[in-house]
């Protein structure tokens, strides 16, 4: 599977929800408040997952998609979970000149004992520098650890690893370029041999009035 649609209440809120690549995301958009189905389809216009969700009134939410579906349900690891990250009333915006950047475990579990599952352990460091303290860490199992763990951030160019619990292995990925005044969410996914990170960069949403 490769590309999926995501539809509310049978309907397309904003275009890119129309086809989705893995490692993709929307920028914030308005949604009116109750509980709304989510409905995920593959490629080929097959459901494959369905989910309600309480949308809140005046609440900023990210809503993640992720795992690996199968057929059998007792293989599928496909699921979503939300991140609630505060009031629309209230700025969620970087100090000026700085970026504010999230780490966010969306691993599947890997069954196999060919497999290394990761305990999520980002240092995430100006490049050309030593690592520093590790700023992130999750439980390795599925949809257990979702709360986001944000950093104010100097722009630039950051380099990040991740590290399994024992043996201690260590995946290095490639620098990532960081903008001032914006949000970055590092979704962390992939299997144990196939660690990879989506950088989500959106702008930070404008400050709504309660009346």
């Amino acid at each position: 599977m490769n590309n999926i649609k995501v539809t509310v209440d049978g309907q397309i809120p904003v275009p890119q929800m129309n086809s989705m690549a893995i490692g993709s995301g929307t920028d914030f958009f308005d949604m009116l408040s109750g509980k709304k189905e989510f409905k995920v389809y593959d490629e080929s216009g097959m459901l494959i997952y369905t989910k309600s969700i309480d949308i809140i009134s005046f609440e900023l939410m990210t809503i993640v998609f992720a795992g690996d579906y199968d057929q059998d349900e007792f293989l599928s690891t496909f699921g979503a979970f939300e991140l609630a990250e505060g009031e629309t009333y209230i700025s969620h915006a970087p100090a000026a000149g700085a970026s504010n950047v999230y780490f966010v475990h969306a691993s599947a579990p890997v069954d196999s004992f060919n497999s290394r599952q990761y305990i999520v352990s980002a240092h995430f460091t100006p490049t050309g520098e030593n690592p520093k303290d590790t700023i992130y860490n999750a439980d390795p199992n599925f949809l257990v650890y979702t709360n986001l763990l944000g950093a104010e951030t100097v722009p630039g160019s950051y380099a990040y690893s991740f590290q399994s619990s024992t043996p201690v292995d260590t995946v290095t990925l490639p620098d990532n370029e960081i903008e001032a005044n914006y949000r970055y969410y590092m979704f962390i996914y992939g299997n144990p041999n196939n660690v990879q990170v989506f950088a989500n960069k959106v702008a930070p949403p404008a400050v709504r009035s309660r009346d």
